[in-house]
């Protein structure tokens, strides 16, 4: 990561706080969705929904949002009674298909379940766009904006997502996604890219090789939950009473008036605390959606600036 700041050659210690401004993205619509589905009826949220009972599951899993296929990703094992299954396998890794190989999505799939890792590529075909209007028919108001809010730009929107049955969470996969997050108890990473389908068109005696781009998606996801169940600190704080709280360590006289009350509302957590040069950076969850710093100077001064990441960021 590259502040200008520090670059400059600022020696005074510098809080800097990574932000996911949800003003800064650029929504696929902000209007709310009405359906006429109700929740009880919802294919994601409805008592009668086939992922019900997998809510709440250690599992990260993906859903076909056009074709309401959908497919667990089983790094934990559990019984037909819902208990965890503790033991190890003998053949620790699995392989799957996922989707359409034709004209649609399709992804294959490793798990290394006594690792506790696995990895997916995603490829997107000419029938991968979200189709709003079959949505509609099968998801709740609620479901369906929840869902359709977290895409950006003025692009293909896949039909692909991320299930996240411990925070009962859709999570869309988009080509922005390009820094590693948490899901639930996994880590999750990703890398966009692109992909050729080859094939030979022969005129006569001649064979001409024909490629066809397509957009594709890596993801690779460690499952890491909290490896301790007590807490060093206060678990109930808000990030604003976190950030007071790192000042007041590092001595630094800050008062956050409303500008920085306003824009750190909208946050809930912290991810980690990792130190470079002369400051500090704070990282915060969400990445979804663009991100902001904030920077707090040692003088309690601060700056809001646009988050700068380079390979040698982290």
């Amino acid at each position: 990561m590259r502040h200008k700041t520090i670059a400059a050659g600022l020696c005074a210690a510098v809080l800097v706080l990574c932000l996911t401004s949800c003003t800064e993205r650029k929504h696929l619509d902000d209007l709310v969705y009405e359906t006429a589905v109700t929740s009880e009826n919802c294919y994601l949220c409805g008592d009668g929904s086939p992922l019900a009972p997998l809510w709440g599951q250690a599992n990260i899993g993906l859903l076909n949002m056009n074709t309401m296929e959908y497919e667990v990703l089983e790094m934990n094992r559990y019984s037909d009674t819902g208990e965890l299954i503790e033991t190890v396998l003998r053949h620790g890794t699995q392989n799957s298909f996922f989707g359409d190989s034709e004209q649609g999505s399709r992804v294959s799939v490793s798990i290394n379940q006594n690792r506790g890792y696995l990895t997916f590529t995603a490829s997107f075909k000419e029938n991968s766009a979200v189709d709003i209007a079959i949505m509609e028919q099968h998801y709740c108001t609620d479901c369906l904006s929840g869902i359709i809010n977290q895409y950006t730009y003025d692009e293909l929107h896949w039909d692909i997502a991320i299930i996240d049955f411990a925070g009962q969470a859709i999570r869309p996969l988009q080509n922005d996604h390009t820094i590693a997050q948490h899901l639930s108890d996994y880590r999750v990473s990703y890398e966009y890219g692109v992909g050729y389908d080859i094939s030979v068109k022969r005129i006569g005696w001649i064979g001409l090789e024909q490629k066809k781009e397509y957009e594709k998606m890596s993801v690779t996801a460690f499952y890491c939950p909290i490896r301790y169940t007590e807490f060093g600190y206060d678990p109930t704080a808000t990030v604003l009473e976190q950030i007071m709280e790192y000042c007041a360590d590092y001595n630094i006289d800050f008062t956050p008036d409303s500008e920085v009350k306003d824009y750190l509302s909208r946050f809930d957590s912290i991810t980690c605390v990792s130190y470079s040069g002369s400051g500090q950076y704070i990282r915060f969850q969400e990445w979804f959606n663009g991100s902001k710093e904030l920077l707090i100077h040692s003088d309690g001064t601060y700056d809001i600036i646009d988050f700068e990441w380079t390979d040698g960021g982290s």
